[in-house]
C-alpha cells in the first residue's frame, strides 16, 4: 500500500529537497543532482556536514516563526473572546440602566443580575413607590 502524499505534494527524494547554501552573505542556493550528492558524501564529507547543518537551522528557524505566528493568533483569538465577553456585560450594563431610568429603583434591583446568575430563594427588595414616604417590600422569584 503506497504512503499518503503530505500536504496533497507528492512525495520527494532526499537529494531533490537537499540546498547547499553556498555563500552565507548573499544566501544563493544551488540544487545538487542525486549523483553529485553521493560523490559529496565519498569525498567531502565536511560539506555534506555543513550542508545538514544549514539544512537543520532553517527548519529550526522556520520553526520559530510558525511558533510565533501560533503563539500571535492565540493571543489576538484571546483578545477577540476577551471584547465579545465584555462587550456582552456592557450590553447587559446598558440594558438595566436603561430599565432602571424608565421603571424605578425596583426592577433596577432585580435586573442587576447577569444573565448567568439565577435567585435560589426568594429576595425582599424595599422600593418606594409614587409619591409615598412607606418602602413597600416585594419578592422577586
Amino acid at each position: 500500500m503506497a504512503r499518503p502524499s503530505r500536504l496533497g505534494k507528492p512525495p520527494q527524494k532526499a537529494h531533490q529537497r537537499l540546498t547547499l547554501l553556498l555563500d552565507r552573505e548573499d544566501s544563493t542556493k544551488e540544487q545538487i543532482s542525486k549523483e553529485e550528492f553521493k560523490e559529496m558524501i565519498k569525498t567531502d564529507l565536511d560539506r555534506v556536514f555543513t550542508m545538514v547543518e544549514t539544512l537543520i537551522n532553517e527548519c529550526e528557524d522556520t520553526i520559530k516563526k510558525l511558533n510565533n505566528v501560533i503563539t500571535t493568533q492565540e493571543e489576538r483569538l484571546a483578545e477577540q473572546i476577551l471584547e465579545i465577553e465584555n462587550t456582552a456585560e456592557d450590553k447587559q450594563d446598558a440594558f438595566t440602566l436603561r430599565l432602571a431610568r424608565n421603571t424605578g429603583p425596583l426592577v433596577s434591583v432585580a435586573t442587576s443580575l447577569r444573565p448567568s446568575e439565577s435567585l435560589t430563594s426568594p429576595v425582599a427588595v424595599k422600593a418606594p413607590l409614587g409619591s409615598t414616604s412607606q418602602p413597600i417590600c416585594a419578592k422577586v422569584l
